[in-house]
């Protein structure tokens, strides 16, 4: 089942908090925290353990960039509607100081997002959006900066 079926069957909050059992988050440390009632925006952290170290000990920089990978994506595709799909297109991750303990990232996306993907799809067939989120150390200082494009089209004929 796929996590948009999953999706329509137990609504939004559920299937991104169902994320917290996904395989390769629970090893990596990465954990939905919340998402907000209005399903624009969620929380994510990572915490620290010895299995998700890196050589120097601090968080390793691909579980940084995991935790920050699929979320606007769903964002869109949970407030575009069953019609859309949204899909990375690019990031860049720019690390800014070591990740350690527990550290968190923000996803929220606009109304002005929705739709702008809304119309430029109507009228050029797809779309590309721009997001940043930061990483937060618990001093709540920067670790990371993230930086997204994500590309929504029209769901094709017969795709799920």
């Amino acid at each position: 089942m796929n996590w948009r079926v999953l999706q329509s069957k137990i609504g939004f909050a559920r299937s991104v908090k169902l994320m917290n059992t996904f395989a390769p988050f629970v090893g990596a440390g990465i954990a939905v925290h919340s998402v907000d009632p209005d399903e624009r925006a969620l929380e994510v952290t990572l915490t620290m353990r010895w299995f998700n170290r890196n050589f120097a000990g601090i968080h390793f920089g691909g579980s940084l960039y995991a935790m920050c990978d699929p979320f606007f994506a769903m964002l869109l595709m949970n407030k575009l509607g069953s019609e859309y799909v949204a899909l990375d297109k690019s990031s860049r991750i720019d690390f800014r100081r070591p990740g350690r303990g527990v550290v968190r990232a923000r996803f929220a996306i606009t109304d002005a997002d929705v739709e702008t993907a809304r119309s430029e799809v109507a009228s050029r067939g797809k779309c590309d959006l721009s997001f940043e989120t930061i990483v937060i150390g618990p001093d709540d200082e920067v670790v990371a900066r993230v930086y997204k494009v994500v590309n929504v089209r029209r769901v094709a004929v017969g795709h799920p």
